[in-house]
């Protein structure tokens, strides 16, 4: 389970919590970055976003004049291919196939990020009675903490 090193200093004010343990967990199918969807996943999120008023959000930073594809927020995935489609650089199926490919790359350096963490639990919500399973799992911890 997980390792509870805990140093209390008591204050004027109470009980001040120094250091403690970090619980780390993602609720994520086990596995699901080596299954289809993974992939065919990409291919329907951006038109969702799009379908969405996606495009109307950017079109709308686009008129304010003030902001440039510079900005780190206009940076961000989907928002530079978009800006990029407004500014006459892409057409929109360009910028479209463009964003899936950058959601796609976003999501497979998440997912490097994420397996690289040493404490993580997964937690698959598609196994048998696995919320049971977490709850329990979270009341045992609260428990261990005195909480």
């Amino acid at each position: 389970m997980v390792d509870l090193d805990w140093i209390w200093e008591r204050r004027n004010r109470g009980v001040v919590l120094l250091a403690s343990a970090l619980i780390v967990i993602a609720i994520a199918v086990v596995d699901w970055w080596t299954k289809p969807y993974f992939s065919l996943g990409f291919l329907y999120l951006f038109p969702i976003m799009l379908a969405a008023g996606f495009l109307q959000e950017v079109r709308l930073l686009w008129s304010r004049g003030d902001l440039s594809a510079d900005l780190p927020a206009l940076r961000a995935v989907g928002y530079r291919q978009l800006w990029s489609h407004l500014a006459g650089e892409l057409s929109l199926e360009q910028a479209t196939q463009r964003g899936i490919a950058a959601t796609r790359q976003l999501a497979k350096r998440q997912l490097t990020w994420i397996r690289s963490e040493r404490s993580l639990q997964w937690l698959d919500p598609d196994t048998a009675g696995a919320e049971a399973s977490w709850n329990r799992d979270v009341v045992s911890t609260l428990r261990e903490l005195g909480l």
